[in-house]
């Protein structure tokens, strides 16, 4: 299924480091308002992956660059359909191609 909509995470927030030696190692100051965030993990549940884990991309904004938002990745691989030579070419009598 492809999500076409974007969602948005609720309660998690980040910005650039400020200064050039804060920006040698730190990427981003990150916040999360623990009960937005929560709030917004319980409404997308079914996003959540068989391992626990819930996946988002860090955008940066494009009206302030210095400025990061999260966004649902609603990507879900295809489920393990294993293809054979014969279901690929089914005229060939085997499955080997020779």
């Amino acid at each position: 299924m492809l999500q076409t909509d974007k969602i948005y995470t609720d309660g998690l927030f980040a910005n650039a480091a400020k200064t050039d030696k804060q920006k040698e190692f730190i990427i981003a100051r990150c916040a999360i308002n623990v009960k937005d965030f929560t709030s917004w993990l319980k409404k997308n549940e079914s996003f959540i992956d068989e391992k626990g884990y819930i996946r988002y991309d860090l955008k940066r904004s494009m009206k302030d660059p210095e400025r990061f938002y999260g966004e649902l990745n609603t990507y879900k691989p295809p489920t393990d359909q294993k293809v054979t030579a014969k279901d690929h070419s089914p005229d060939r009598e085997s499955d080997l191609p020779f």
